[in-house]
């Protein structure tokens, strides 16, 4: 198993990924004062988990836009070179 490559598998790991570590992040402060209500046990990882669901899905959806914008430029490329090879060919029939 390695990274994942297809939009579907970013899809479904990133937001694993940030859910989880929203979970750790968010239970690094239960130990620091039990007496306020926001650090109540289940509050902070709950609140971390959909705060790292969030930002997994907004990388998953950015990687992925990124990709396929590099893609479409690297394509629209290689056709403006392909585009200009030709038209050099043509000057050059035309000469002879």
């Amino acid at each position: 198993m390695g990274r994942p490559e297809t939009p579907l598998e970013r899809a479904l790991v990133y937001p694993v990924i940030g859910t989880l570590s929203g979970a750790w992040c968010g239970a690094i402060p239960i130990p620091l004062d039990w007496d306020r209500p926001w650090q109540s046990y289940p509050l902070t990882p709950t609140v971390g988990s959909i705060l790292g669901f969030i930002v997994g899905g907004f990388v998953s959806w950015l990687h992925s836009a990124l990709i396929d914008t590099a893609d479409e430029v690297l394509q629209t490329k290689k056709q403006a070179g392909d585009m200009s090879s030709e038209k050099k060919k043509k000057k050059r029939t035309k000469r002879t």
